[in-house]
């Protein structure tokens, strides 16, 4: 088995070539299935949106000298523009394919499950395994208010953020590349969190988020921009919204900041479960929500109490 690749660009996927001994000379041998015989994030056709497109987490190996790929289960989200966001989790569950040679064509037998853990070889699922819940089960709550300064939790980057009293109040960051840069606030009552949305920065940028203390479906991320030249607001584009209300199908949507620093959205469905989304930069100024999969919460105002369905 050879791995060939067309390489113009960093390597998303790769389909191997597998080679046979036919009458002396090594011959390349064709699968039933190309897409199903390839490894890395796959993706999966149809299935692109205005911002994001959905992906198969697959690889393709030899064990004990059988041709085996694997395809995850679920498909995960990546934005179109490429960006560095990664909802695949560290408990990946796939189907096991053990292909055989029929008739000169390399065919794919019945699957098995399977699931991968971090530094763990891959183990036969059990009737309890399953991936990953959505790492949404813990929610910032510290925040600052008018008059007040906070040395951001930012992974080290070293930002500060205050709030100047004025009509409207005043944004003020400090640190690498922002001298008291300034964004007028345009929100209620408005409360900057301690921890930024580092998923949302702009390269090593400072990142804020602001909320309204009188308003829960009020939220605006506030960025400083690539070249550091300013702040700006992100603004959220895509099929799901930001804050918390009721869609216009009637069903409730909570949004939260984890204590990762990741922004995201839960959307109640009928059957009680909520799904999520994270939220990722999909342009210079605008973000969008990427779906993460299916969770329940005895409490949506409580993430903690995220469990599985």
């Amino acid at each position: 088995m050879v791995y060939a690749n067309n390489i113009d660009g960093p390597v998303e996927s790769y389909s191997p070539a597998v080679l046979d001994l036919r009458d002396g000379l090594l011959v390349q041998v064709a699968s039933s299935d190309p897409d199903l015989l390839s490894g890395g994030k796959v993706v999966v056709p149809g299935s692109a949106t205005a911002y994001y497109e959905l992906f198969h987490q697959q690889s393709v190996f030899v064990d004990a000298g059988t041709l085996v790929s694997t395809r995850s289960v679920d498909t995960y989200a990546r934005p179109l523009d490429g960006g560095t966001v990664s909802l695949v989790p560290e408990t990946l569950v796939v189907d096991r394919y053990e292909w055989t040679l029929d008739d000169g064509v390399l065919r794919p037998g019945e699957p098995s499950c399977a699931y991968y853990e971090p530094e763990a070889p891959a183990a036969a699922c059990t009737p309890d395994t399953r991936a990953d819940l959505p790492y949404v089960t813990s929610e910032s709550t510290d925040t600052i208010g008018v008059g007040e300064q906070v040395a951001l939790e930012d992974g080290g980057l070293g930002y500060s953020a205050r709030l100047d009293p004025g009509d409207p109040p005043t944004l003020v960051v400090d640190g690498p590349g922002a001298d008291g840069d300034v964004f007028a606030v345009d929100v209620p009552d408005p409360r900057i969190h301690t921890i930024s949305p580092t998923d949302l920065r702009s390269g090593q940028g400072a990142s804020v988020l602001v909320t309204s203390a009188s308003d829960p479906d009020t939220m605006q991320v506030v960025v400083q921009t690539a070249d550091q030249a300013g702040l700006v607001a992100v603004r959220p584009v895509g099929e799901v919204s930001l804050g918390t209300g009721t869609t216009d199908d009637g069903r409730a949507y909570r949004s939260w900041l984890t204590q990762a620093g990741v922004l995201v959205t839960a959307v109640a469905d009928d059957d009680g479960s909520w799904e999520a989304w994270r939220w990722a930069r999909v342009g210079e100024q605008e973000m969008a929500a990427l779906p993460w999969g299916t969770i329940c919460f005895d409490d949506v105002e409580d993430p903690t109490t995220g469990r599985a369905c």
